[in-house]
């Protein structure tokens, strides 16, 4: 299940990255999913560390897959 915070969290990242607001606009979960995926691959931010779990740092890919469960 997709946590509806950790996707706001996503969100204020991208906005550090000037990146696409990908809420912008009727959204659902699929159609923010592909915006992130496609705004991380254009902004390059595959490996850019944006955080932490368990003491090891979380690039982008990392995150997306933790959150939507599927391959950048």
């Amino acid at each position: 299940m997709i946590k509806f915070n950790s996707e706001l969290w996503l969100r204020e990242r991208m906005m550090d990255h000037r990146g696409p607001d990908v809420f912008d606009g009727d959204t659902n979960i699929d159609s923010r999913k592909q915006r992130f995926r496609d705004a991380i691959k254009a902004c390059g931010l595959e490996l850019v560390i944006i955080g932490g779990k368990n003491g090891k740092p979380v690039n982008w890919a990392q995150a997306f897959e933790s959150l939507y469960g599927e391959k950048l």
